[in-house]
Order: structure tokens, then C-alpha cells, then sequence
């Protein structure tokens, strides 16, 4: 029975890690197409954008832990400062957009960014605690 849960966890963590690398590729399009117009190539992304999105994929494909989805969260940064600043822009600049273009993936995000915090919280106030 414990083998089942497993293998549910991982076929569930595969698609959330599925969904927020797609969510990384559609805000980088939003990105790209509103400061690099006309340098797309086939993916919609210019190369720069391009080489940021790949990192970023490979990155959560090398995570020695379960992926989270919210990397500010993480006790390990595993981008280089360059493309951390470049992801960090990427975001900051289309998140906000995201509601207007793409709400489902946004309202998704809103809400994994808040239980996450609540937990933080709920482990904060409790830690230590025994019963």
C-alpha cells in the first residue's frame, strides 16, 4: 500500500512539475514579447529568454528534493546569481500580467504561494511544541 502512495506522489509531483514549467515558458512569453518584439524564434522566445527558460527547466530537473514550485521558499538556491536576476525579471514583470492572460495558471500559483506560507507559519508557531 505504502509502494502505491508513492508511485501516486510522483505521478502527482511529475504534473505539478509539468504545470510550472509550463508556467515558467508562458510568463517568459509574456516577457518576451513585450521587450524583445520581433527576435522570436519557433518557441515564441527570443535566444536570450530562450536560455533562461532552459536553465530553469534544468534546474528543477536537478533538485535534490521535491519541487515546491516557489523557489523563494527553498533553503537551496541552485540558479547563478546571472539567471536568478534574469528569472527574478521574468516574473516581476509578467506575474502581475498573468492574471489578465492566463488566470487559472495564476490563481493556481496565488494559492500554492499562500498555503505554503501558512504552513511556514503553522510549523513556526508550533515548533517545539510537544504534546
Amino acid at each position: 500500500n505504502t509502494r502505491n502512495q508513492n508511485k501516486q506522489k510522483t505521478a502527482r509531483d511529475e504534473r505539478r512539475l509539468e504545470r510550472d514549467n509550463k508556467t515558467v515558458m508562458v510568463m517568459a512569453k509574456l516577457f518576451c514579447h513585450d521587450h524583445h518584439c520581433g527576435l522570436q524564434g519557433e518557441n515564441g522566445l527570443c535566444l536570450e529568454c530562450s536560455e533562461v527558460v532552459n536553465y530553469a527547466l534544468q534546474r528543477t530537473k536537478k533538485l535534490p528534493h521535491l519541487h515546491k514550485g516557489i523557489c523563494e521558499a527553498c533553503d537551496i538556491q541552485c540558479y547563478k546569481p546571472s539567471m536568478r536576476k534574469q528569472i527574478r525579471a521574468i516574473m516581476a514583470y509578467s506575474g502581475p500580467r498573468m492574471i489578465t492572460h492566463h488566470p487559472l495558471m495564476a490563481f493556481r500559483h496565488i494559492v500554492r504561494k499562500l498555503a505554503l506560507k501558512i504552513k511556514v507559519l503553522v510549523d513556526d508557531l508550533f515548533d517545539g511544541f510537544c504534546l
